[in-house]
């Protein structure tokens, strides 16, 4: 539909400003919900939505508190690699600098 008229678009109107408006129209909404969200809450909702959020997070790591103190189970860790040795100069050069580096130990 056009934003001017408010009857249904014609197919003469390039779709690309079809996608435009239907943008604009989209974002027009979105404002003014959020605008409307944005309203302070009471004091006594602010309090019930602190423990809705609270509450299953305080639940969770209690039960998981429970299982590592009272039943035992060993905490959970990330695998880690184990780390590799400090390599040597040599293991860093690349091959055709090996017969050189031979050379040089020898003596020569």
């Amino acid at each position: 539909m056009s934003r001017d008229s408010g009857h249904p678009v014609q197919n003469d109107e390039d779709p690309g400003d079809l996608l435009v408006e239907r943008i604009f129209i989209t974002t027009e909404a979105l404002l003014l919900q959020s605008e409307s969200m944005a309203q302070k809450l009471p004091p006594q909702a602010r309090r019930l939505r602190t423990i809705i959020v609270t509450v299953p997070i305080m639940a969770a790591t209690a039960y998981v508190l429970y299982e590592r103190l009272v039943l035992g189970k060993p905490r959970r860790t990330l695998p880690r690699e184990t780390p590799q040795p400090p390599s040597t100069t040599n293991e860093l050069l690349p091959e055709s600098s090996h017969a050189g580096s031979e050379r040089w130990s020898k003596g020569e």
